[in-house]
Parts: structure tokens; C-alpha cells; sequence
């Protein structure tokens, strides 16, 4: 992603219309599968500046952030985010099996992802044996921004 589109990113994303849906429908899943509970264990992996884990990842388990970008983590500090991992989603720095659910929204198709192969592979390393992916990537290519 472009290094500008993380501060515009901050700026809108826990209030522009698209961000809200992707978190109503985002939720309605997550609700459809799993109790809220302080007890689990999250990876957002991909997380940008944090908005995800700031306004609604947490009422779920212990989230924790990772994402390539020090620009993106830099917005998770600024959101008073402290679980934060600077690491590509094609090197997942933790332990087999660390994790019960593992959210990735609009990452795996990002041009800084060599292998979405690689990255799932790693994916499922980390998540707890009954544990679940959420993923979010567009249906098409002209969804694409051009940041992405």
C-alpha cells in the first residue's frame, strides 16, 4: 500500500459508510460463530492502523496486531494499541497453534504479499486446531483501489 494511504486510512475508517458496513457485516458473522469472550486469543493479521482491533476485534478475546508496515503500526499506537507485531503475513512470527481466530481483511491480495499460498500456510500454522479464518478480500478486481 502507498505510505500515504495509511494516514488517510486513519482518518476515515472508523467513520467513512464503506468501513461501518464492512464492520456491521463483519460482526454479524463473528456473532453468527462465536460468543463474545475476554479469554481468546486474536490475530489481525494485516491490520493497518488498528481501527478493526480498536473499535470491535477486542470485544471478542485478546487481539493482537501484526502487520509489514511501520506506518500502520504507528496508527495502532496512536489508537493506544500495545499487542502489535511489525511482520509479513508470508513470515508469521508466533507459535504453532497460538491462536483461536485469525482475521485478515483485505491483505492477501495486496501487491506486498508475495505468496497468499505462503500466507495461509502460515495462517493455519498459528490457528488453534478448531480455531477460525476470517477472511475479506473483493470479489472482483475492479473493486481494487488504487492504493492497492
Amino acid at each position: 500500500m502507498e505510505p500515504g494511504e495509511y494516514e488517510r486510512m486513519f482518518q476515515v475508517e472508523t467513520r467513512h459508510w464503506w468501513y461501518l458496513g464492512m464492520q456491521t457485516i463483519t460482526r454479524s458473522l463473528l456473532n453468527r460463530f462465536l460468543a463474545p469472550t475476554a479469554s481468546r486469543k486474536i490475530l489481525d493479521a494485516g491490520c493497518g492502523t488498528g481501527a478493526a482491533m480498536s473499535t470491535y476485534l477486542a470485544e471478542y478475546g485478546n487481539v493482537t496486531g501484526m502487520d509489514f508496515s511501520p506506518l500502520a503500526l504507528k496508527g495502532c499506537q496512536t489508537r493506544n494499541l500495545s499487542w502489535l507485531a511489525q511482520a509479513s503475513v508470508t513470515a508469521v512470527p508466533f507459535s504453532a497453534e497460538s491462536f483461536d481466530l485469525i482475521t485478515s481483511f483485505d491483505v492477501l491480495y495486496e501487491r506486498a504479499v508475495a505468496s497468499d499460498t505462503l500466507a495461509l500456510t502460515e495462517f493455519f500454522r498459528v490457528l488453534r486446531p478448531g480455531g477460525l479464518l476470517l477472511l475479506r478480500l473483493p470479489a472482483y478486481n475492479w473493486l481494487r483501489g488504487q492504493h492497492d
